[in-house]
């Protein structure tokens, strides 16, 4: 089975594991709005929502990314270094 094919089942079947792994296939193949072409027009506008959620999952993730460098950072400048600091 192709990728359009797969991605067209999934979409066609409208259950929420079957979003979630064509978002997958789009985040593994790096696919884009120009693989519309390549499917059935009924199942344009879910593609594009599950294109959103992989772009609305990327941000998270580099959210989150940050908010853990600035956790490390907070540690490592409030945590005492050098013989000064010791007991």
């Amino acid at each position: 089975m192709n990728l359009p094919t797969l991605v067209q089942l999934k979409l066609a079947a409208r259950r929420y594991q079957d979003f979630a792994d064509v978002v997958n296939l789009i985040r593994v193949h790096n696919l884009e709005e120009s693989f519309l072409t390549q499917l059935h027009p009924a199942v344009h506008k879910d593609f594009v929502e599950c294109l959103e959620e992989k772009r609305r999952e990327d941000e998270y993730e580099v959210g989150q990314d940050q908010a853990f460098e600035n956790l490390q950072r907070n540690d490592s400048e409030a945590s005492p270094s050098g013989p000064e600091n010791s007991p």
